[in-house]
């Protein structure tokens, strides 16, 4: 039987700041359309989403370039045949 679930991401590429050290570097954060729509219930962008996810680990986002579109489906029955 087939249990597939479908995920819609973006994958955004992100230029940050560690405000321990000063350093600079790049990584990516991934988010589901879900949490683009929750932030959009409450008024706030991507930008908002992305900074306040790296601020509260302790970086300083410099630069945010577009996201690249994703989706994933994964069978449900074999990642819990996986697990087990």
């Amino acid at each position: 039987m087939k249990n597939e679930v479908s995920l819609v991401l973006r994958t955004f590429t992100v230029t940050i700041r560690d405000e321990r050290t000063g350093a600079e570097s790049v990584d990516t954060i991934t988010l589901s359309k879900e949490q683009l729509n929750a932030a959009r219930l409450i008024h706030k962008t991507h930008v908002d989403l992305i900074c306040w996810a790296f601020n509260r680990e302790g970086y300083h986002v410099l630069h945010i370039e577009g996201p690249v579109k994703r989706e994933i489906k994964a069978d449900l029955t074999d990642l819990a045949a996986q697990v087990d």
